[in-house]
């Protein structure tokens, strides 16, 4: 912002005694900075042709001359075109919405719990996708709010703006609320796939030959989709069951990842050894199929003997190497 040179203006009117004459050299100051400001504001904010929100996050470096009733008068015009182009962000905000809600229950339903696979371990499920989703639209209606009250506020149709993004965002605000009462819903009694005192932790299925690990998958994604809804603010719309399943299955997730790892590499070791090799590895499986009886039995006789038997973690379980 241009610096005002009040010293120079103030020698001379030392030097003059005309009031008269001091207050046209005081005018003419006044009017060569002020243009040198608008000027400035048409070159780097005004005309920058930068999106209406970078535009906004700019002007309100100028707040505090824009609070000069004079300024305000000679920049209305181009403000006025910022608060148009604002609308017309806010607008396609909106279509954004209806879009999302009317999409939501096709996306929503196709969403099918038996389907649940291991990439869910660190993927993310359709109804927290559309939270994250909606709450990013939220706050970008607020940023409206936020960057345009100390620059745009003395605008005529201002008010309406403000109400508009409101509006919208009570929607948004309700619609996230919906969708976490379903995704609630849909972990009811997951506190019965946690897994119980005395069962296997791994075993090899009698069917098919493969090592199964005894940690659900819906288990792996609520404690994902939990994290997320905590990360954006919305841990105390989940309900106490499962925030409770929530803490007792992040106490073996860890394990329960590691023995999934090494369960999946054991059961895709067939497709990687060629036909000649496979004669060899009978050995190593009958003496890994051993060992993970017994370290299975091992833990199942520590949790027996646990003087705190409905506290057990599987941090207790031998690694399987």
């Amino acid at each position: 912002m241009p610096e005002i040179k009040l010293q120079s203006i103030t020698d001379t009117i030392n030097k003059d005694g005309s009031n008269e004459d001091s207050l046209k050299l005081i005018d003419s100051s006044l009017d060569k900075v002020s243009k040198e400001i608008i000027t400035k504001l048409n070159e780097n904010v005004f005309d920058s042709g930068n999106h209406v929100i970078m535009i906004l996050r700019d002007l309100n470096n100028w707040k505090d001359v824009l609070n000069r009733l004079a300024f305000r008068s000679i920049t209305a015009e181009k403000r006025n075109k910022i608060l148009l182009d604002l609308n017309k962000y806010l607008n396609e905000l909106s279509q954004i919405y209806d879009g999302k809600q009317k999409n939501a229950s096709n996306l929503l339903d196709e969403e099918n719990e038996d389907r649940l696979s291991e990439k869910n371990i660190i993927g993310v499920s359709p109804r927290i996708s559309m939270i994250i989703s909606l709450h990013s639209l939220k706050q970008k209606c607020e940023n409206c709010i936020s960057l345009s009250v100390n620059v745009l506020n003395d605008l005529k149709d201002y008010q309406n703006l403000k109400e508009n993004a409101q509006n919208l965002i009570k929607k948004i605000d309700k619609f996230i609320d919906d969708i976490i009462a379903e995704w609630n819903s849909s972990f009811m009694g997951i506190g019965d796939e946690i897994p119980k005192v005395g069962t296997d932790l791994v075993e090899i299925d009698k069917k098919t030959g493969f090592l199964k690990v005894n940690f659900s998958e819906k288990l792996f994604q609520l404690i994902q989709d939990s994290r997320l809804l905590t990360e954006y603010g919305y841990q105390n719309k989940i309900e106490e069951e499962l925030i409770k399943a929530n803490e007792e299955g992040k106490k073996i997730l860890k394990n329960a990842i590691s023995m999934k790892q090494t369960a999946n590499f054991y059961n895709g070791l067939s497709t990687q050894v060629i036909p000649s090799q496979k004669p060899m590895l009978v050995k190593c499986a009958k003496e890994f199929e051993s060992n993970l009886t017994y370290a299975t039995q091992k833990f199942k006789s520590k949790v027996h003997h646990s003087k705190c038997p409905g506290s057990h973690s599987w941090s207790s379980v031998p690694s399987v190497s």
